[in-house]
């Protein structure tokens, strides 16, 4: 019988969790195996599969992607005018006993649509206005050169935790804003 040990479990327990109860930072479908352990060497990714999500213009706090876990949101803050600086906030906020995981390196890389100018197309913890258990906020910043709807794309990687474990995830996210 072969030995091996997945590289997704010793990297995951690196980065830890900072969980009450002394919770593991391992996902809940991660594949551990190892020397006393009965687990087939082939097991299911540790990962969701990547979502899309979208809101609708103007639809304050739609879920762009919802969860059992958690639900992320997607909620212009006000209205885009052509040449002026405009905002979307995209929230992530875990539900059922979970909370943002404080020492998984949280990234939101957005893409601009043509059009549309970006300040900064990466957001990290320190990028965001709120950061805790409760919920994570990043606030996207964008300046609209043109009118009419333009449709953003972005990828989400985050982490939820449990007192028992954590979820490492990745979401593609979609939304549209209407610049005037």
């Amino acid at each position: 019988m072969r030995t091996t040990w997945t590289t997704l479990s010793l990297a995951v327990g690196l980065l830890g969790c900072n969980c009450a109860g002394g919770g593991s930072a391992e996902p809940e479908n991660a594949a551990t195996t190892g020397p006393d352990s009965s687990a087939p060497e082939t097991a299911a990714p540790a990962t969701a599969a990547p979502t899309a999500g979208t809101a609708a213009p103007g639809a304050a706090g739609a879920p762009a992607v919802s969860h059992e876990n958690y639900v992320i949101e997607v909620a212009p803050q006000g209205t885009a005018t052509t040449n002026q600086e405009a905002e979307v906030d995209v929230r992530l906020v875990p539900r059922n006993g979970y909370h943002v995981n404080h020492d998984y390196p949280i990234r939101l890389r957005v893409t601009a649509p043509t059009g549309v100018t970006l300040p900064r197309a990466e957001y990290d913890r320190a990028a965001a206005s709120e950061f805790g258990d409760p919920r994570a906020v990043f606030p996207v910043k964008y300046t609209a050169t043109s009118a009419g709807a333009k449709e953003f794309q972005a990828d989400f990687n985050f982490s939820v935790c449990n007192p028992q474990t954590c979820m490492l995830e990745r979401q593609h996210l979609t939304w549209s804003v209407t610049a005037e």
